[in-house]
This record gives C-alpha cells, sequence and structure tokens, in this order.
C-alpha cells in the first residue's frame, strides 16, 4: 500500500490544525509532516495532545522565511518515506470530487510525476469573526471556476521523482512529466493558463473571517521577509464580491471529520467499498479485504442484512502496527493495545452471537 503524506509550513494557525488533519486522515492521506515556523499560539502542543499526534512529524522551524527550506528538509530527511507528497498549506483542503479518497485518482496516474491540483478560492461567506465549528461547514461561498486565482496549482509529487523545489512552493523539479487531475500532461509552472476542476480540487479557504484575515496580514509570509504586509485588508472586500458560487460539496465529508477529530480512527465502514474489494469470506462470516489503511479483518454476523461489523483489525503496509479496534454488536467501538488482544475478543463477541442466535 503506498504511502501519502502532507509537508506543510505552519504559524500561529492552532484553531484550524486538528481539523486540516482530521480532514486529510479521512480522504486518505496517511501522514503528516509539519514545520513550526516559531508559533506562539501553542499549535504544536496541541497537535502532540491529540490523538492525531500519532499521524504527524513535527520539526519546529524558525528560519524566516521558511517555506522553501522547510520543503527542503522534508525532501532531503522524509520524502524517502513515501510514495506521494501533498505540498500544500493549512487553509488548503484537498477534495476529491467524484469518489472518496485521493488514492483512487493517484492510483490511475501511473505516468506522471506530479499531479497538479487546482484551487477553488473561498471568501468570508459573511464570517466579520472567526465562527465556531469546522471551517470546511461555515465557508460555503467561493469565486466561480473561471476566477483568475483558481488557475493556480498545487502540487502532489511522486517522491521518487522528486528533485527539488524552485524558487517558487508552486512549483518543484521533477524527473518526468506533471499532468492534471485528469491526466493530461501540463507544463510544470505553478500558474497555469487554464484551470483543471475534475476529479480534485483544493478548497482554498484563503481569507476565512475578517478576523482571520487581519490575523494572517498580522503573521506575515513564510516565503518573504517584508516589511509591508503581503496582502492589503482590502482585498477582503474583493474576495466577498467575487465569491457568488454556493458550494457545500465538502460537507459530505464533515461527520466523518468530527468522528476523526473526537476518536482514534474508528474502523472503516464497509458499507463504503466496493463489492471487488472484499478477497474473501470464511463460512462463520469472518473477512478480509484490502483498506486504504492496510489489511482489515472483520468479523461479521451474515445471518441478518444490515447487522454490525463486530470487529476491524488493521495493519499499516509501511510494517507498523496501527491502534486496534473492535466495535461491539452495539456499535460501540473499543480500542486494543495488541493484535492478540483484538483477535480474542472479536472471537469472543462472535462465540457469544452464535450462543445467542443458534439459528442464524
Amino acid at each position: 500500500m503506498s504511502q501519502l503524506a502532507i509537508c506543510a509550513i505552519f504559524k500561529n494557525e492552532a484553531p484550524y490544525l486538528l481539523e486540516w488533519i482530521a480532514y486529510h486522515r479521512v480522504v486518505g492521506f496517511d501522514h503528516f509532516y509539519l514545520y513550526d515556523n516559531d508559533s506562539t499560539d501553542g499549535g504544536s502542543a496541541l497537535i502532540r495532545a491529540s490523538h492525531l499526534g500519532a499521524h504527524v512529524t513535527l520539526t519546529q522551524w524558525p528560519p524566516r522565511p521558511g517555506q522553501l527550506s522547510a520543503y527542503r528538509h522534508f525532501i532531503d530527511h522524509h520524502a524517502h518515506s513515501c510514495d506521494w507528497a501533498a505540498f500544500i498549506d493549512i487553509d488548503e483542503f484537498l477534495l476529491p470530487l467524484t469518489e472518496r479518497s485521493v488514492r483512487p485518482m493517484l492510483d490511475r496516474m501511473p505516468h506522471a510525476s506530479a499531479v497538479l491540483v487546482h484551487w477553488r478560492v473561498f471568501g468570508p461567506s459573511g464570517w466579520m469573526e472567526r465562527p465556531e465549528g469546522l471551517v470546511i461547514d461555515n465557508y460555503t461561498m467561493r469565486g466561480e471556476d473561471g476566477f483568475s486565482a483558481n488557475r493556480h496549482v498545487k502540487s502532489i509529487v511522486r517522491c521518487v521523482d522528486l528533485l527539488d523545489v524552485t524558487k517558487n512552493p508552486h512549483e518543484f523539479r521533477l524527473r518526468g512529466q506533471p499532468c492534471d487531475t485528469m491526466g493530461r500532461p501540463v507544463p510544470n509552472i505553478g500558474i497555469q493558463a487554464t484551470a483543471c476542476h475534475e476529479a480534485l480540487v483544493i478548497n482554498h479557504y484563503q481569507t476565512r473571517s475578517r478576523q482571520d484575515w487581519l490575523e494572517k496580514i498580522h503573521r506575515g509570509s513564510a516565503m518573504i521577509e517584508q516589511d509591508e504586509p503581503k496582502y492589503p485588508p482590502a482585498l477582503l472586500d474583493h474576495y466577498a464580491e467575487i465569491s457568488t458560487v454556493a458550494d457545500h460539496q465538502i460537507q459530505s465529508f464533515a461527520d466523518a471529520v468530527r468522528a476523526a477529530l473526537t476518536s482514534p480512527d474508528p474502523a472503516p465502514d464497509p458499507a463504503l467499498l466496493s463489492p471487488d474489494e472484499a478477497i474473501g469470506w470464511a463460512p462463520q462470516g469472518d473477512a478480509a479485504w484490502n483498506h486504504p489503511d492496510g489489511l482489515a479483518l472483520v468479523y461479521r454476523d451474515t445471518g441478518r442484512f444490515g447487522r454490525p461489523w463486530l470487529g476491524a483489525l488493521r495493519r499499516s503496509a509501511a510494517g507498523r502496527i496501527d491502534p486496534t479496534f473492535l466495535i461491539d454488536v452495539e456499535g460501540h467501538i473499543r480500542v486494543f493495545a495488541t493484535d492478540r488482544a483484538a483477535i480474542a475478543a472479536c472471537e469472543a463477541a462472535l462465540a457469544l452471537l452464535s450462543s445467542a442466535e443458534p439459528n442464524r
């Protein structure tokens, strides 16, 4: 199973870090290499205190500007551990448009050294102060696809073909050809002649609320040292004016994101798997399938359609043992430290179910 990673640098983004990590876990990313550019709001501590921190490699990164040097550090020290790496920012959310994961699209790109993904730029959606709740729920108004800023791309790079970043964080030196999200060869440049909004896009919440916009201006850029703000305050009004398209598509992931924020990787929902993903069925109702997170062993009462799945045991393809989960007959999740304990609990649950329903 390929390892999908994200590399990003952040500064004083604490209110948004956990949602951003949880969301990208939901859409198929395995690990996050995050560079803390001298934050003062406790973002790194927040990640370490969360169960999501198990999927994050945090590096304190004081250089100013720090984005390009952080990317080079990732290339030199971590890229060899990954198959694909997305280089995006904390206000950018990779959104698969036709599937529930980024992975299937990448699997269809064996010829691509990188996939260049276009922005859809969102405005403040009427918010003056930072609202409670998820970014993906609160910001729903964006510019039309023809808006000029949407020609910008960010890169998901095949790491074996990754040589270096250029002077532009939107562009990388590659061994081979980059493609758009439909697999068509495109120039290796950060602003394309036309935008492709098919299969996969980036929801770019560039402003968020007016409060967030002013804080963004104050904290400056990770790309340049500057005496004047990178963004003029009045630009927010422009984004508010051009954001005339209501877009709720990303909200289909909101419940899964909330679940990922509150519990450590709940077991995958078998209903989301297509029939051809099943490897086989044992007579008692055991099943194994290839899931994006690794091999899962699942125990199910097959006597009744719709009965809950009794357990999910996961092993990461990377060789590490992930937390092991059991879903009991009432749908509650239990966590086990070892495979052996989870298997014993699954077998006990099956035995109990068999004795309670002898005619199943």
